[in-house]
């Protein structure tokens, strides 16, 4: 097709230099007074010994011809305009999202430093594992960045927990239990202040949601819980599971792959469950926490309000 228009541009093109090439003859004759100019349009076509309708047409092809080739120019000016524009688009969006991205391992980076069940990039290796299930259930780039920046910032409500209770060494109480269990709120509310993106609230809203409808805040069940709360949900049990606390030391591997497949069904979901081991199996969750992306593509902050 672009052949094909070039062609025609050409054609006509040349119609219009033969338009031009005979009013230069008339012109010069004109001027050297070897010719006289008739009166009207008959007389043209008696002059030259051409049809009138031709002479028309001719006249039209010629101001066709101009305003084609002028339209041309137009175009590929507009053109190299747009080009220039979507490069400097391009480079302000890289720029934005390094300033998202480094927003968010700030705030992950403060959440680790005031809570010793963080330390040791927590969330970083949840991010991790979080990005490798999401890329083997073959999401698309962008429910993968927004299930990164729910499981960067999945604890992030717990800023607004006294440290007295995120580092008790002993096993919480009913009322220590139930201000923990307000951090998804909490979080959902400090996080749409920065990333107002449905998807990711969603995620950090319902990570602690059990799979036979008994998690917290909402006792969503199955299908019901966003996926990518399904996913983190694993990935944050499976690291808690494997990293020492301290009210506990770390488990072995093969007894966290043992807890995951005992509560597939119950906490977990089983499908996912059933994934998630693939990629242990093939050893992959180690590469995973280390390609990390240089920066993630984030969404303009939009009105939409997210769902309590």
């Amino acid at each position: 097709m672009r052949f094909r228009k070039q062609e025609a541009v050409f054609i006509l093109f040349s119609v219009a230099i033969i338009a031009v090439l005979l009013f230069l003859t008339v012109e010069i004759g004109l001027e050297a007074s070897l010719i006289s100019l008739p009166a009207s349009i008959s007389d043209y076509s008696r002059w030259f010994d051409i049809p009138v309708w031709c002479l028309l047409l001719f006249s039209i092809l010629f101001w066709v011809c101009k305003k084609i080739l002028d339209l041309h120019a137009r175009c590929r000016s507009l053109s190299k305009e747009c080009e220039a524009v979507k490069l400097e688009y391009e480079k302000t969006k890289q720029e934005i999202n390094q300033l998202y991205s480094a927003a968010i391992r700030s705030l992950a980076a403060t959440l680790e430093a005031r809570d010793e069940e963080m330390l040791g990039n927590h969330l970083g290796r949840v991010a991790g594992y979080s990005l490798a299930l999401a890329r083997e259930l073959g999401l698309s780039p962008e429910e993968i960045t927004e299930i990164y920046c729910a499981s960067m910032l999945h604890d992030i409500g717990k800023i607004g927990i006294s440290e007295a209770i995120l580092n008790k060494p002993s096993a919480l109480n009913s009322e220590e239990m139930e201000k923990i269990r307000r951090h998804p709120e909490i979080g959902t509310r400090i996080v749409e202040k920065l990333l107002n993106k449905e998807g990711i609230l969603c995620s950090i809203l319902h990570h602690h949601e059990f799979y036979d409808g008994t998690g917290y805040p909402s006792g969503l069940a199955k299908q019901e819980i966003p996926l990518g709360a399904r996913i983190i949900s694993i990935a944050d049990a499976y690291d808690a599971m494997t990293s020492n606390r301290p009210y506990r030391r770390a488990f072995t591997h093969e007894q966290a792959v043992v807890e995951l497949i005992r509560n597939a069904g119950k906490q977990f979901d089983p499908y996912l469950i059933m994934r998630f081991l693939e990629i242990v199996e093939r050893g992959e969750l180690k590469a995973s926490e280390e390609s990390f992306p240089s920066f993630v593509y984030v969404h303009p902050i939009d009105s939409k309000a997210p769902v309590h």
